[in-house]
């Protein structure tokens, strides 16, 4: 299954590949990345799942990104995982800019997800992929992973055992 993964930053894996200072405030993140690139190397398919990860960047980010491979996606060291970079403005986040649709298409029709997991929702990109994703110009998809803490919420109000909902390995 091919996952794509929207996140709020940079995840440190890659900074340190494009060598860039990094911070590793959603360390989890970084857990469960770490985590399908174990599996990937102990049985060779990452419990199944082929990842991709979107990240906003800053202009000096870009450039960075530029030098990889000139362009702003890139594979990802010995775990082969799809980068896709997008502009944002990372002084200020909060505001939407409409043009992000454009490129979270882009890497869409690239990456060509079966799903797409938005960490968090508390910024406008997750607005502008959430309208690249279901504009009916790109069909071929099958659905969104709601934040966790959201996935949570249900089912704890639904009566049901988080322990059966849970990924464990």
């Amino acid at each position: 299954m091919k996952v794509l993964w929207l996140c709020n930053i940079m995840l440190p894996a890659i900074a340190q590949e494009l060598e860039l200072p990094y911070s590793n405030r959603e360390g989890w993140l970084t857990g469960i990345y770490e985590r399908i690139c174990r599996e990937k190397k102990r049985n060779g398919n990452g419990m199944g799942i082929e990842l991709g990860i979107c990240f906003p960047m800053d202009e000096g980010t870009e450039e960075a990104m530029g030098r990889q491979e000139k362009q702003r996606e890139f594979r990802l060291g010995e775990s082969g995982v799809f980068c896709y970079g997008f502009r944002e403005n990372l002084a200020v986040p909060e505001r939407y800019d409409a043009g992000l649709e454009e490129r979270l298409k882009e890497i869409l029709e690239d990456f060509k997800p079966d799903m797409v997991h938005i960490f968090g929702t508390e910024f406008p990109h997750t607005l502008a992929m959430v309208r690249a994703f279901g504009n009916g110009r790109w069909s071929g998809y099958r659905g969104f992973v709601l934040p966790v803490r959201k996935l949570i919420w249900r089912i704890c109000r639904s009566g049901s055992s988080a322990e059966r909902h849970s990924v464990t390995g």
